[in-house]
């Protein structure tokens, strides 16, 4: 073999195995450098639970629960040692109905929507659900009747008024805080009775 014909090929081969080697190193940079490449961001970033429901998870107070997706959902925390602690609301998520909960609303004077509602109190005396209903300003305009509810795994009382708006009280006691679910609405057929529903059902304390 000529000389030259031995050292042709061997530049060939060192050649061949650079352009392997770099193939190699760029492949495993990109893998490194762009990992959102096998990533849904929005399903791992944002809790999701089943079709359609949104998870709402709160590590401050240990529980979590399931809520349409469509809904809008503010969240406020205590400013007023007098007033809940934590106070979260939701409503069907309309640009109107998210600019009059956000305090945004330009539009003529008007009401605001049929809500849902979680307030968490601290509850220093603690007072039953019962008592603590007995104790609530809707109280005196409602039919002043208390049914058996449920939340979370724990027995509540519940009750209802007529206002403004219809309106639905779901209490439960746990520790030292004082857990108050409430909904409103207009008609029995109105979409957010289930909405809430929902949300009471699947609501859970975690540890």
């Amino acid at each position: 073999m000529h000389p030259h014909s031995k050292i042709n090929k061997i530049i060939w081969l060192v050649i061949a195995i650079a352009v392997i080697a770099l193939g190699y190193f760029f492949f495993k940079n990109k893998e490194v450098a762009d990992p959102m490449d096998k990533v849904n961001i929005v399903e791992d970033v944002i809790p999701k639970g089943k079709s359609g429901m949104s998870l709402y998870e709160n590590y401050l107070y240990s529980f979590k629960f399931e809520y349409p997706e469509n809904l809008y959902m503010k969240e406020s925390e205590a400013t007023d040692p007098n007033k809940s602690q934590f106070s979260l609301v939701l409503v069907e998520g309309t640009k109107e109905n998210i600019e009059l909960i956000e305090g945004r609303f330009e539009g003529a004077g008007r009401e605001g929507p049929t809500t849902i509602t979680l307030n968490v109190y601290n509850n220093a005396k603690k007072l039953t659900g019962e008592q603590w209903a007995k104790q609530d300003g809707n109280w005196n305009i409602g039919s002043k009747q208390i049914s058996i509810a449920t939340a979370g795994g724990l027995q509540g009382v519940a009750y209802t008024w007529s206002g403004l708006y219809e309106g639905e009280r779901v209490i439960i006691t746990k520790g030292g805080e004082v857990y108050v679910f409430t909904v409103t609405w207009i008609t029995p057929e109105d979409q957010i009775l289930k909405d809430f529903d929902m949300i009471l059902k699947s609501f859970a304390f975690v540890e």
